[in-house]
């Protein structure tokens, strides 16, 4: 128990009634029951040294405290102690705030692609386009129902005259006429022994003399009496008739003008002889 550095202590050595007293300053002393420790006091207090000496008691002071001695020197600096155990986790903060946008990272491989979505609504229909190319011809369909008959047209040029031919027999002999491509072609036919066909003569320029313009277009034969009437319609309309004689040579006179008249050629019953009929 340690005294103040004031305090005057008082020893009394045991086995005596003599008391003597001495400043001790900042001693630190023994426990009261401590006897070897007292003991050890006596030199202090002049009485001697070693067991037997004197001793001194303390008195006054009790429980007070003592003045700390000096401080000695730094002792050795301690071993480690064990790493104490893991304290429990603190409380986690508040959110700290928001970094700036790092630069942005390579683009990534393209994923797979995704299923179809369902189809939007129709847009407007956009501008016609070009016609495009024409396509193959398709299949002929059915016939279709006969339309009613059309308004009659106007009447067309008069094409070129076809071939045309009559004949009429004479005594032995066989007169055959026709006309072809605008021209006027007679033939005599012997029949007697056997049909000897002659050669044809152009006749066109008995009836062309004297009617500029005119062209054969058909052609009728018939006997009369000694004598052949050839009778010519012209593609304009025109008839023109010669009477032709065959001594010795098959020859026609000069024709005369008939009139522009349409006709026709009627058969008489006995088939031997031709007129000519003309509608005024």
């Amino acid at each position: 128990m340690a005294l103040p550095a004031s305090a005057d202590a008082e020893r009394i050595m045991p086995g005596s009634s003599s008391m003597r007293s001495a400043n001790l300053s900042a001693f630190d002393f023994c426990g009261d029951s401590d006897i070897s420790c007292w003991e050890n006091f006596g030199d202090a207090l002049g009485g001697g040294s070693g067991r037997g000496g004197p001793k001194a008691i303390v008195k006054g002071g009790e429980n007070q405290p003592g003045l700390r001695g000096e401080e000695g020197p730094e002792g050795p600096r301690g071993l480690r102690g064990h790493k104490g155990r893991k304290g429990n986790r603190g409380a986690t903060g508040p959110t700290g705030p928001r970094g700036e946008n790092g630069r942005t990272g390579p683009t990534g491989p393209t994923g797979p692609t995704g299923p179809r979505g369902e189809n939007g609504e129709n847009g407007r229909t956009g501008p016609t386009g070009p016609t495009g190319p024409t396509g193959p011809r398709g299949e002929n369909g059915e016939n279709g129902r006969t339309g009613p008959t059309g308004p009659t047209g106007p009447t067309g040029p008069a094409g070129a005259s076809g071939p045309c031919i009559d004949s009429t027999v004479q005594g032995n002999t066989k007169t055959v006429a026709q006309t072809q491509n605008g021209q006027l072609f007679i033939q005599q036919v012997d029949l007697t022994p056997t049909p000897t066909p002659g050669a044809w003569a152009n006749f066109t320029s008995v009836f062309t003399t004297g009617h500029p313009g005119f062209v054969p277009s058909c052609v009728t034969v018939t006997t009369m009496g000694n004598n052949v009437h050839v009778t010519v319609r012209g593609t304009n309309g025109d008839v023109l008739q010669s009477s032709c004689r065959n001594n010795p040579a098959f020859t026609c006179g000069a024709p005369i003008d008939l009139g522009t008249a349409a006709f026709r050629m009627g058969l008489m019953p006995s088939r031997q002889h031709r007129i000519a009929i003309l509608d005024r």
